[in-house]
């Protein structure tokens, strides 16, 4: 009996103690996951969990969380390049305008003077109204697609609609659209987008290849490839340098030769965001003191 009551309490024992090294061998993944995203802070969030041998539960988890991280460390970071290139950029405008009207205000001036000072300051306003709208159209093109409201859009009235915005604005501008085949389909030349967006990314394109062109003109042609359509914008002006391609799309940068040109670097970026939200790509040939090519695919609902 007591050989029994013994027993029992040594295998009681043991079993305890067995029981605790496996649950915590077995737990030890899920208490490194808790310490490890417990370290993450909005000023660490390009750290990553140990997803571990990747295909057990606990490998799902921190593989979800990674994702996470990743749309967190996003849109933190597009929210602050967003805030940093506002401040910088809406600095210059403002400064000008102030020194403007505090040189117009030392002293009495003519009628004739006072005219050119508030032709010049409503220039900068123009301006810092047209950056204000480029960075909230890029702060918008940069968000989720999820909450943004798509329709079917027909994407040859899109071109039909910029280019007679944009030649009203612009008298001196010369667009062309041909399509390279006859489309009986309305699907093929049909879209899911957002209107705002897709003009403002189309404007973007047309309004660059007539300012950088002698004549002030571009062609557009639009062909349907299965379930894309593409769009091609060719103009004769002065060319984009190859070492330049790569950095186009970057928001507020500007080649060598188009800084004596206005513009404030924000057109080609947002249109590339544009594209993309909408699932669709953009690539540019150019040879300087020949002209540019821009390609835009976009799926259809063919």
């Amino acid at each position: 009996m007591w050989i029994i009551f013994i027993g029992f309490f040594i295998s009681i024992g043991l079993t305890v103690l067995t029981g605790r090294a496996y649950s915590y061998r077995a737990l030890k993944p899920m208490s490194d996951v808790v310490n490890q995203v417990d370290k993450i802070t909005i000023s660490s969030l390009d750290m990553r969990v140990n997803e571990g041998n990747g295909t057990d539960e606990i490998a799902q988890l921190a593989f979800t969380f990674n994702k996470m991280l990743e749309r967190l460390e996003s849109a933190f970071e597009m929210q602050r390049s967003f805030v940093s290139n506002a401040s910088h950029e809406l600095r210059t405008p403002l400064t000008s305008i102030t020194g403007q009207i505090e040189v117009s205000l030392m002293k009495s001036r003519t009628h004739e003077e006072y005219v050119t000072i508030l032709e010049s300051v409503l220039e900068d306003i123009r301006n810092l109204n047209a950056l204000s709208n480029g960075l909230l159209d890029l702060a918008k093109a940069s968000s989720d697609i999820s909450a943004i409201a798509l329709y079917p859009l027909r994407f040859d009235e899109i071109l039909w609609k910029t280019r007679a915005e944009l030649m009203e604005r612009n008298k001196i501008y010369n667009i062309s659209i041909k399509f390279n085949e006859l489309i009986e389909d309305e699907n093929e030349l049909t879209v899911l987008g957002d209107e705002h967006l897709l003009k403002t990314a189309i404007i973007n394109l047309m309004d660059n290849a007539c300012k950088f062109s002698s004549n002030n003109s571009a062609d557009v042609s639009l062909t349907v490839e299965g379930k894309f359509i593409v769009v091609e914008i060719v103009d004769n002006g002065i060319g984009i340098d190859q070492a330049d391609i790569d950095d186009i799309f970057h928001p507020f940068f500007r080649a060598n030769n188009a800084k004596n040109i206005s513009g404030n670097g924000l057109g080609l970026s947002l249109t590339d965001k544009i594209i993309a939200l909408h699932q669709g790509t953009i690539a540019i040939e150019s040879q300087l003191g020949v002209g540019t090519r821009v390609i835009v695919t976009m799926p259809n609902l063919s």
